[in-house]
């Protein structure tokens, strides 16, 4: 199965939070910041086939940051 989601629809203002918070829920738990928020455009698309998830990303420039609680939070026995 595939899903695509996009920030075109959210209101500019609000494009960034929402941006993260699908990424934190839908793919992995990720600390993200970016110096223009107000700016940001971002899409994701996510292949699901079973024990594998493939996911391809299209966005404005931001921060990305894995702490080791992240991690353990997205993948307890790692």
């Amino acid at each position: 199965m595939r899903s695509v989601v996009s920030s075109g629809g959210v209101p500019a203002g609000d494009r960034f939070d929402w941006y993260a918070d699908i990424i934190a829920r839908a793919v992995m738990p990720a600390a993200l910041s970016s110096e223009r928020p107000a700016d940001f455009r971002g899409e994701a698309a996510v292949l699901d086939l079973g024990q594998l998830r493939v996911s391809k990303f299209a966005l404005s420039r931001l921060r990305s940051r894995r702490t080791p609680a992240l991690i353990r939070r997205g993948d307890p026995e790692q």
